[in-house]
């Protein structure tokens, strides 16, 4: 019996182990029956990441041949090692026969300068747009196509407020040519294609999306940019001028710039900005840009407070002669909309104004003692105005005054008229804070003109202990708005 007992047991457990095998196998059977399915299924449709390289593919052919490399000389003087001169700019000046610039230690010594980067060709008749910066101040430029061949050719015109410029290829036949889309019809996430010359190595091409839209960017003091493309498609030294293209073939943007140490980082100029000087450098040579006619500051968040507005952009003077002045606008006005789009800050501002071209007209709305009020304004060329201030704004026995770490006193400028300098500001100190400095003149304090310290304190009578207080002040001849608590 014990014999039988074993025997069972051992049945009992070679059938389970059967079974447990059996159900291993049908479960391996089941998976590779779906894999195979898996794969018949796939095998009808191509696979969506070929469909997309045959769309960028597609999209290179199509630009390849109005995209160029441009390679530019500018040629300087420079002393020859012989002519060196003492180093002493006075010493130089005394003897110019021999180290000044029209002596023969510069006349026998010139000195070429290289450059490189790339352009777009966008007519028939060899116009190609490319950057300011890659060709101001070159002598001689030098297009290469895609196909091989070479021309000469010249600058028709320069804008550095855009950083575009316009070449013409001379005696250029059989040229390809760009389609120029609509660069604010572009989304953040969209697919993007760089074309262009880095680093002088020929064209290359690189594949990324828009990271984002309207990128402020400040190239310098005197040069900052609102409406940027920002892409992650590779941008390199020799990229600038050339094309930023939507998956239409279309170009959408002009590269531009890198942030050094950055990663996927470029910047692009929107093809729709581009579009707006493109005829007059043609045309003119320059760029006629349109202007409000006023002076502008950022919406810090205490003038905020104090006018009780959201956002905008504060009028800090305006212009006689103007578009804004003959609308009746005014210095302290709050610009919340132009044109139908909200304004919360300068970039919004300029961004819609540089697509407006002298003579168009604007609908600006603004924020005024608390009431809103739409005006009218013609927008006209910068360049015609900008000198002539507005009075009320543009800037123009001692007793002392103490507000707010500032000590002020009573001054007659050049005209005898009284102001209120300030003389002193206290370290660490609400003045100080705000930016104030000192003599620095104030000319307003919450919308009351200052004369001398009487104005002044008679303005003050009621201001509350940590009460907000708006004053206009004017350093070096430039009005501003300040807000101290």
């Amino acid at each position: 019996m014990k014999g039988d007992s074993e025997v069972n047991k051992l049945n009992l457990r070679n059938k389970s182990s059967w079974n447990g095998s059996a159900r291993v196998l049908v479960i391996m059977v089941l998976v590779m029956t779906f894999m195979a399915m898996g794969r018949a299924g796939r095998a009808s449709s191509p696979v969506p990441i070929v469909s997309g390289q045959e769309v960028v593919a597609d999209v290179v052919e199509k630009m390849a041949g109005a995209v160029v490399n441009i390679d530019t000389v500018s040629y300087e003087k420079g002393r020859t090692f012989i002519y060196r001169g003492f180093g002493d700019p006075m010493l130089d000046r005394l003897y110019p026969h021999l180290f000044g610039p029209g002596s023969k230690a510069y006349r026998n010594n010139v000195i070429p300068r290289k450059g490189t980067g790339s352009g777009v060709i966008i007519d028939e008749q060899g116009h190609v747009v490319t950057n300011a910066h890659v060709v101001d101040g070159s002598d001689r430029v030098t297009v290469k196509l895609n196909d091989g061949r070479r021309f000469e050719a010249e600058i028709v015109g320069i804008d550095e407020k855009t950083d575009v410029a316009v070449l013409k290829i001379r005696d250029g036949r059989d040229l390809s040519v760009a389609t120029l889309g609509v660069s604010r019809e572009m989304r953040v996430g969209q697919w993007v294609v760089a074309i262009g010359n880095p680093f002088g190595l020929g064209q290359t091409v690189s594949v990324g999306v828009v990271s984002a839209m309207e990128r402020t960017l400040s190239i310098d003091r005197n040069r900052t940019f609102d409406d940027f493309i920002q892409t992650d498609a590779a941008i390199n030294p020799g990229n600038s001028g050339g094309a930023l293209v939507n998956l239409n073939g279309e170009v959408i943007g002009i590269n531009n710039a890198i942030i050094p140490n950055g990663q996927g980082i470029g910047f692009a100029i929107p093809i729709d900005v581009v579009k707006t000087v493109l005829d007059d450098l043609i045309k003119y040579g320059k760029a006629r840009h349109g202007w409000l006619g006023i002076g502008i500051q950022e919406l810090t968040e205490d003038l905020a407070a104090h006018y009780r507005v959201a956002g905008g952009v504060l009028v800090r003077e305006v212009y006689r002669g103007t578009g804004a002045h003959e609308s009746g606008m005014e210095p302290g006005d709050i610009i919340t909309g132009i044109s139908g789009r909200e304004v919360g800050n300068l970039g919004d501002l300029k961004s819609v104004i540089r697509r407006n071209r002298p003579g168009e007209k604007v609908r600006v709305t603004i924020m005024r003692s608390g009431t809103e009020k739409s005006l009218e304004v013609e927008l006209k060329p910068e360049e015609d105005y900008g000198k002539q201030g507005i009075e009320q704004v543009r800037v123009g026995g001692n007793e002392n005054l103490i507000f707010r770490g500032m000590k002020l006193t009573e001054k007659r400028d050049s005209n005898g008229s009284d102001q209120v300098l300030v003389a002193e500001v206290e370290r660490d100190s609400s003045a100080q804070n705000s930016g104030i400095r000192a003599g620095s003149v104030i000319k307003r304090i919450n919308d009351t003109p200052v004369k001398g310290l009487s104005d002044l304190a008679r303005a003050l009578q009621g201001v509350r202990e940590g009460e907000s207080v708006v004053l206009i002040v004017e350093d070096e001849g430039y009005a501003r708005f300040v807000a101290v608590k």
